[in-house]
């Protein structure tokens, strides 16, 4: 088996414990996170830790649905709930010669899920990185369930899907 294999088997198990000390000890210290949220890079073990826990409070349910390996990569599928909305995503991971996580990226679905997850999830990693995060997310949270209700009800209508 391979060290992402093994990674991706270790974080999966921590994820689904919801185990946060356990999902920080695989990553490297110098780890980045490519976000699905407006391009964002989350850079180093503390600003991964600060997600992380985000994420383990933010959703109520989180559990792995596929696990593939490709390239030298792993790659995760998940899918869970956050503020009662349903959310599906991939996290592709890369680990170093120790077999720690050096760099992931996500991928959330749908829209209106992925928004769910920025309002649900945001407040927890803002209160961890300081007062004005905090505050603009605040502001800026209101509408957004607004824009997610708004996407939903217009997607099957704009789109035919038979």
């Amino acid at each position: 088996m391979t060290n992402a294999a093994v990674a991706g088997q270790r974080l999966r198990a921590a994820m689904e414990a919801r185990d946060h000390a356990a999902v920080v000890s695989l990553l490297a210290p110098d780890a980045v996170l490519n976000s699905p949220i407006l391009g964002t890079r989350f850079e180093g073990r503390e600003a991964l830790s600060d997600l992380y826990a985000g994420i383990i409070e933010g959703f109520t349910e989180y559990r792995y649905t596929h696990e593939m390996e490709a390239g030298g990569a792993h790659l995760l599928g998940f899918a869970g709930t956050v503020r009662g909305k349903r959310v599906e995503g991939i996290d592709l991971i890369r680990v170093d010669d120790e077999g720690l996580i050096v760099e992931m990226t996500v991928w959330l679905r749908p829209l209106s899920g992925l928004i769910a997850f920025l309002v649900g999830v945001g407040p927890h990693i803002a209160r961890r990185r300081g007062r004005w995060q905090a505050l603009v997310l605040r502001l800026a949270s209101p509408p957004l369930p607004l824009v997610a209700a708004l996407v939903d009800w217009l997607s099957p209508r704009l789109v035919r899907t038979r």
